[in-house]
């Protein structure tokens, strides 16, 4: 189960625009022996969001894992690479 805010864009307050959630520790949390890493399509939207997170990896005895989403997802797509040089 990834744990993330929803919905993953508000209004923002008064400016017409939409605002990033607050993203502080994403957490995968599952019923398995070893740590389980979030799925591609949640390493992608995190990614958008904040490709600085630490993400938690546990499963439901401990914490087994931190890691970074930069860790999870090396050559991740951005908007960057569609700019022209």
């Amino acid at each position: 189960v990834m744990v993330y805010p929803d919905p993953l864009l508000r209004p923002g307050l008064g400016s017409g625009r939409l605002a990033r959630p607050l993203v502080a520790h994403p957490a995968v949390v599952t019923d398995t022996e070893a740590p389980t890493s979030p799925c591609g399509a949640c390493r992608q939207v995190l990614w958008e969001f904040a490709p600085d997170l630490e993400v938690v990896l546990a499963n439901l005895q401990s914490v087994t894992a931190v890691t970074h989403l930069r860790d999870l997802l090396p050559l991740a797509f951005n908007s960057q690479l569609l700019r022209r040089p």
